[in-house]
Formats: C-alpha cells, structure tokens, sequence
C-alpha cells in the first residue's frame, strides 16, 4: 500500500487515510467516463483510479473525510460498474421488485476495474435500473433509513433528478495505489 507514495499524495493535495491516497479533483459535475479521464490523467503514469470503496469503514473514511461537507448537494463517482462486455443484456445488472437472493446476484454482476466486486454499500434495492455506472449517492426519500449508499446510475449524465425536485450532480474522487 505505497498510497501513491505520501509524497506524491501530499503534492496532488489528498489525503492519506489508512494506507490509500484519495484525491478529491473535482472542479464540476462531470459524468463517470470523464471522472474515470481525469483521475487516469492525474499521474503521468495512469495509476489513479475512480474510487473504489473495499470496505464499510473504508467508506466511512472517504465519507468523512470528502462528502459530508456536499451532503445533500453532491454525489460521488465510484470505479464500480455492470460491464457491457461481461453482461452485454443490462437485465443482468439489476431488478426492479426481486426476491432478496436475486438482488445478491445482480449486486455481483457489478466489479471494480481490479476485479473486485464488493457489494456492502448497495441500499434501497439498488440496483434497480438498467444503468452501468454507480455513485455514493444521498437519497433523500420518506421512510428511507440509509440516507447515504451506492446507487445505480446512468454513466453518460452529469447529474440526475432521480426524485423531483433532487438534483444529483457528482464528484470526482480518485484513489491512488
């Protein structure tokens, strides 16, 4: 866990949190190919990524340490999609109205750029939508206990009115090795 070296980290202005670099690059809502560009583009040699969240204490750190500030205001990008090469039938990547065991397998249809396909952070029967990207989303319905979790969403939109009258717009948070 180099977190990008610390001294790398510190010159791109992130932070270090528990042994990985996290670098908040966000200048406006952007969609999750052009957040996916720009941390690519942060190192000369590529090694930033979109934010993959491995762990819930990870995402409470992230949470923290990035967001809370924008609740209410501002979604965050993560590195999780449903792949059109993997799963070229979006019907593979969620349901709407499913049993709790069909859920789980469309939950792990989702995967990291590494592989990865962690699953904690879905909330409110997520995903539900035939959409490829997934954001840190705040979800400001009635009746909702989980007010922040992971949410499917549309890869080619820089921000989203899911519910009137929320505005969804995101951040670009990258994560460095």
């Amino acid at each position: 866990s180099g977190a990008g070296g610390g001294a790398t980290c510190e010159l791109l202005g992130g932070q270090v949190l528990a042994g990985h670099c996290y670098v908040d690059i966000t200048v406006g809502s952007a969609t999750q190919p052009q957040s996916v560009a720009a941390c690519a583009a942060l190192t000369p040699t590529g090694e930033a990524h979109l934010l993959v969240l491995e762990t819930p204490e990870e995402q409470e750190r992230v949470f923290d340490a990035f967001v809370v500030q924008f609740q209410n205001v501002s979604d965050a990008w993560l590195g999780l999609t449903c792949s059109a090469e993997a799963h070229p039938d979006t019907a593979d990547c969620f349901c709407k109205d499913c049993s709790a065991a069909e859920l789980l397998q469309k939950q792990a249809a989702w995967s990291s750029p590494d592989g990865a396909s962690p699953n904690f952070g879905w909330v409110n029967g997520n995903p539900n939508a035939a959409d490829r990207c997934v954001a840190l989303a705040y979800n400001p319905m009635e009746g909702i206990t989980t007010r922040w979790g992971w949410v499917e969403r549309p890869c080619d939109k820089a921000e989203v009115i899911p519910i009137q009258p929320n505005r969804h717009t995101y951040r670009t948070i990258c994560e460095l090795e």
